[in-house]
């Protein structure tokens, strides 16, 4: 943390909002509930002027967003991703679900984006085309995403100054950049998957992450983590991919950070009761990677990652993380996972590589127990 020689009362402000700023992370729509026995208290912060937002060096980016209005890519859509359209429509009848095939629904972007991990549903040629229409989304999506931002980069230099809400609102949005965990073409010289990992030094035991996501691969542990089936009133109809995982970190030894904000980049937790709720990197990814990615190393290649490591993805490479998934078998040098959302056991890593997906692998050895450490 930046520190001031000269202490006043604002600057005493300043750099509690200061410490706020550096672990604040994505918001998502997603959250997860838990139960602990504590109450988080709400920290009122002062707003910043421009100056002091400068002071902070934060940097407003946009991201990579296509190069039309919205009308024509939608004309532009109905035409080039046709068939994928097609299949997708046909795909959500097969299994009961009904879509509003407008590519400015939000319940259809996130329909289509589940299906970037789909990858056995369909044929090779026929997840080519849905693959392609997936990172179309990803990428249209940017545009409300810089609409926000924009909306925001006016407020600060017209009125010169942000609220901390709104501060920290636009930090969270902000795409990530970092590097990316390198696939690696060599096979068959890796440790293979030990079915009795022992504990880390941190704490963490991978055996016991892999076993839980075994035995809750293809179902919801909605008993003891309740907090997606009653905030969207079904047993398994949201996104679960990030809360999966998380759920499977914390039965690892994986320990709450507790953080300022629900929002921040130092606060991973699940909690449940009254004026409570889970943090954003609990059950989003883009929040997830901002956390991890400052709690443990990034593996540089794929075959750096071992079976509880978790493990991100951004379909477009357009710095918004859309998934994450658990590594759970190592068998042939190949890296196998575990996910939600579209619920896979011991699924190959590599169809990530091969749809050419931004990957990032967290290496859980390395993991910080606590923030102190």
């Amino acid at each position: 943390m930046r520190i001031f020689n000269k202490i006043s009362g604002r600057i005493v402000q300043i750099m509690m909002v200061t410490a706020v700023i550096l672990m604040l992370s994505v918001v998502t729509q997603q959250s997860v509930k838990a139960s602990l026995n504590y109450t988080e208290e709400q920290v009122t912060m002062p707003s910043l002027t421009k100056e002091e937002i400068q002071g902070l060096n934060i940097q407003i980016k946009y991201y990579i967003e296509p190069e039309a209005n919205k009308e024509d890519l939608k004309k532009l859509a109905l035409l080039k991703y046709n068939d994928a359209m097609k299949l997708i429509e046909d795909f959500s009848l097969k299994i009961g679900t009904n879509i509003n095939s407008d590519i400015d629904d939000i319940g259809y972007q996130i329909f289509v984006k589940r299906l970037g991990t789909n990858f056995d549903l369909f044929s090779k040629e026929e997840i080519e085309k849905i693959i392609e229409f997936v990172k179309f989304i990803d990428l249209y999506e940017n545009i409300d995403k810089n609409n926000r931002i924009r909306a925001y980069e006016n407020k600060l230099n017209n009125l010169g100054l942000l609220s901390s809400d709104d501060l920290a609102d636009l930090i969270s949005i902000l795409p990530v950049v970092a590097f990316e965990s390198t696939h690696n073409s060599i096979t068959g010289t890796s440790i293979e998957n030990d079915q009795s990992l022992s504990s880390y030094t941190n704490g963490y035991n991978p055996t016991v992450a892999r076993d839980y996501a075994y035995r809750w691969w293809n179902s919801r542990n909605n008993t003891e983590f309740p907090y997606y089936k009653n905030y969207y009133g079904c047993d398994a109809c949201w996104n679960d991919c990030t809360n999966f995982v998380s759920q499977a970190l914390y039965k690892g030894g994986a320990l709450f950070w507790k953080g300022l904000f629900l929002t921040g980049d130092n606060a991973w937790y699940y909690e449940d009761g009254f004026m409570q709720k889970p943090s954003h990197s609990w059950g989003g990814a883009h929040n997830f990677y901002n956390h991890w990615r400052k709690r443990a190393d990034l593996a540089a290649y794929d075959t750096d990652l071992k079976v509880g490591d978790p493990v991100n993805a951004d379909f477009t490479g357009d710095g918004d993380i859309d998934h994450t998934a658990l590594i759970t078998k190592i068998e042939n040098g190949k890296r196998l996972l575990t996910q939600h959302t579209t619920d896979r056991k011991d699924a190959p890593l590599q169809k990530w590589y091969d749809a050419r997906y931004v990957v990032y692998g967290w290496k859980m050895d390395t993991a910080r127990k606590t923030p102190n450490d």
